[in-house]
């Protein structure tokens, strides 16, 4: 999960605080999206096997 923060949290924020009416809000919902995350049971997206799609 570090790995996963360092990776995206700088984007995210960026996209976050130019939608958000503070700083303060911007990382509040950093911190959400990450807890939410990290609360989740699928593992990253690089280690999910692929299902194969319907025709």
């Amino acid at each position: 999960m570090d790995a996963l923060y360092e990776q995206h949290a700088g984007a995210i924020f960026d996209y976050l605080r130019q939608r958000t009416p503070t700083r303060q809000d911007a990382e509040d919902i950093l911190l959400d999206v990450f807890t939410a995350a990290k609360n989740t049971n699928r593992p990253p997206h690089k280690e999910r096997k692929r299902t194969a799609q319907p025709p």
